[in-house]
């Protein structure tokens, strides 16, 4: 009798396991697909000239630096020399911020997966899976905040070089055409 009571419980402990293993695996999945929606927004908001616009930028700012020669200062164009200017250095910073949000996504993809295989084949300590999901949560929230600050500043620094690209790489090529015809 105590035998078969035994074998009972081990059978019931055993299907309290299972069920939590599956809503443990549910929760990963679920955390995959916000992964893969992270992602996707990433891809939609990837700048890949940045490399072009920090040497147009830079081209620019050095045509006008040294082509103009001015017997008054102009206030307008300090104003928008500066805001081009810090535009342009924060170029650097948006690049290193894509690719932490690139490094955090393939981070956290390969985390999961190994957290998966742990609780399906009850690897490590059970007790801890729990913890382990909540960590890998959290981390996917950061991931979620950088990508959005990415963007935020991205939108920034698109706005300004919108607004003044155009302007400033006339004004410096008009520039350039005033010294030619005056050394002419």
């Amino acid at each position: 009798m105590r035998i078969l009571l035994f074998i009972t419980l081990i059978g019931l402990l055993g299907s309290c396991a299972d069920l939590h293993k599956k809503e443990q695996l549910a929760k990963i999945n679920i955390m995959n697909q916000g992964v893969d929606s992270l992602e996707k927004e990433l891809k939609a908001n990837t700048i890949d000239t940045l490399t072009e616009l920090k040497l147009s930028t830079s081209t620019v700012e050095l045509r006008i630096k040294n082509n103009l020669m001015l017997e008054k200062v102009d206030i307008e164009l300090g104003r928008k020399m500066d805001a081009y200017k810090r535009m342009r250095k924060s170029l650097k910073p948006l690049g290193e911020a894509l690719k932490k949000v690139k490094n955090g996504i393939q981070e956290e993809r390969e985390a999961l997966k190994n957290l998966y295989a742990d609780i399906e084949n009850g690897y490590g300590e059970r007790d801890k899976y729990e913890e382990y999901l909540t960590f890998e949560s959290d981390k996917i929230t950061k991931i979620s905040v950088l990508l959005n600050d990415y963007k935020e500043q991205k939108e920034v620094i698109f706005k300004t070089y919108s607004e003044l690209h155009e302007e400033l790489y006339t004004f410096s090529m008009s520039l350039l055409e005033k010294k030619n015809i005056s050394t002419k």
